[in-house]
């Protein structure tokens, strides 16, 4: 299995994040799939590839540098995505998947799937990844239920080509110009949010100029 798996050409790879896991899911360009979960929490390696199915229980390399190996032998470039499930309050298991993040040098998208204002909180485990991912990714994705829009003022304020902001729930939020003033974003899409109609008159005019 191993040696047909260096023999394939990666498309891209994705990483997904949960507080005690890291899922790996690595593309290639026939379609075919292999899935790694590293877990950090006990030391173990789960790994799939068709019908094959390994798992074991490293005894020195921790599970999570077993990504940036995979990265090395495939030979992709960037992480295509990195998700970010709903983070829990008394979840502090993020803090074992800084070392790994640190060594990303580039990851197309970080999508962030339950963004609430806890996460961007001084008390909140995620917020530290989140701006060390930040400094290396070209976009971000997220789903939000936030219901104050200044807490997504330091990712418009951020150097990406694209930010895309999805409101759930059925709360009318409004945003005010000045959230739109201060996006840096080439590509800033935002689904689901009102404005006022005065505020967005204001700013297409200022667009123009």
């Amino acid at each position: 299995m191993f040696v047909k798996l260096l023999k394939l050409k990666c498309n891209h790879i994705n990483l997904r994040l949960e507080y005690n896991k890291v899922e790996m899911k690595v593309i290639f360009d026939n379609s075919e799939e292999l899935k790694v979960d590293m877990y950090t929490d006990r030391f173990k390696v789960d790994l799939r590839y068709g019908k094959d199915h390994i798992y074991w229980w490293p005894s020195t390399l921790p599970p999570i540098d077993y990504v940036l190996s995979i990265v090395d032998v495939t030979h992709c470039k960037s992480i295509k995505k990195l998700i970010f499930p709903k983070v829990a309050v008394y979840d502090p298991e993020y803090d074992n998947t800084i070392p790994l993040l640190t060594k990303l040098s580039k990851i197309d998208e970080v999508i962030v799937e339950d963004f609430t204002s806890y996460i961007l909180s001084p008390d909140s485990p995620l917020r530290d990844v989140l701006r060390i991912v930040f400094l290396v990714t070209s976009a971000v994705t997220i789903s939000d239920h936030v219901r104050k829009p200044e807490y997504l003022r330091e990712i418009f304020t951020g150097n990406f080509d694209a930010v895309s902001v999805q409101l759930l729930g059925d709360i009318d939020t409004r945003f005010p110009l000045n959230d739109l003033r201060i996006a840096n974003a080439k590509t800033l899409k935002l689904d689901r949010v009102a404005f006022k109609v005065e505020d967005l008159n204001l700013y297409f005019k200022l667009w123009m100029k």
